[in-house]
Order: C-alpha cells, then structure tokens, then sequence
C-alpha cells in the first residue's frame, strides 16, 4: 500500500524512543483527538509505563497489530472497530492501555494476559515489570479522560470556583448512532 495508509512499522528500540506511535495508537483506543491526549500531561508517563509492563517489542507489536488494522478499514479507526488476535496479551495490554487514560491507573493483565506474557518473556526476555495494578503518578488521576468526557471535575483534585455547584454541568452531545432508548429498570 502506498501514501497516507503505508506507515512504517517500528521496532521496539524506535517504539521506545517516540511516543508518538503510543499517541497514535492511543487516539484508536479512546476516541479522543491527540492534541486531547498530549494536553493531559501524561503522554511520556503512560508510553513509559506501557513499555515497561510489557517490553518495547510487544508494545511495538501492539502499535503494528493497530496499524494493520487501521490499513484494513481505509479509515479513521475507531475503538469499536478494532480487532483483535486469540493472544490474549495484546487486547489485554490495549484494554489497559485505555484504562490508563481514563482514570490515571494501571489496572495490569487479566490471568491468561498475564501468563502469555511471561510465556512471551521466556522466550524473548524484554524485562517486562510485574503485573500489579498502580496509579501511573499522582497527576493521572487529575488527568483522566473520564473528566473531560463528562465534563465534571476530579473530587477534591481540581475546584470548580466559587459556586461551581450552581452552574449545570456540559451537557454531554448525543452519540452518532442516536438517543438512547432503553429503559432504566
């Protein structure tokens, strides 16, 4: 493939060295634009952390495995769309990935995430961190994604001025696919 959709495919060593592969993969799995993400503070702190949870070639590989698919669909890639492999380390890494910018943790691996890295790791050892969930650092929390999607402010983080509790909240734009019409029950 040629022009905008033939990127080049880094290596673990350059995944490590420029996050802005981490970024790219990153605006896939939360659906927010990366001016978003870098205005968070946290783009350097989360590519760290992602490549010492799980080495820079299987963070790399991750990067790879989105770009393939982001080829395939000829398009901006949304979360939704992405598919992922049986292996249960890359969904598992993404997942975590995206919790990271949400809520400022890492949450690590499921179980069998878990046992295909270290599988992974026997094989290829890229000194990959132990599986333990941790807050990223005291800024993640503040900076979370959920945040700006509900347009609310981290409790006891950052204060809405003096009475912020009388002015409503964002109102939150209605979803591409319609108005939710399911019952609360």
């Amino acid at each position: 493939m040629a022009g905008e959709h033939s990127k080049p495919r880094p290596t673990g060593a350059q995944f490590e060295r420029d996050p802005r592969y981490f970024v790219e993969m990153s605006v896939a799995l939360t659906g927010f634009e990366a001016d978003d993400l870098y205005a968070t503070g946290m783009v350097e702190a989360y590519h760290r952390t992602l490549v010492e949870r799980i080495g820079a070639g299987r963070a790399a590989d991750l990067y790879r495995h989105y770009r393939e698919q982001a080829e395939a669909h000829f398009s901006k890639i949304t979360p939704d769309s992405l598919e992922w492999p049986p292996d249960p380390l890359p969904a598992d890494a993404a997942g975590a990935v995206v919790k990271m910018w949400y809520v400022g943790a890492w949450y690590g691996l499921t179980p069998a995430g878990e046992a295909a890295l270290r599988a992974s790791e026997e094989k290829h050892a890229q000194g990959a961190a132990a599986n333990e969930a941790f807050m990223v650092s005291p800024d993640a929390y503040v900076n979370g994604l959920v945040w700006k999607l509900s347009g609310g402010h981290p409790p006891g983080a950052r204060p809405t001025g003096l009475g912020g509790w009388a002015v409503a909240p964002v109102p939150i734009p209605e979803p591409s696919s319609g108005p939710y019409d399911g019952a609360l029950a």
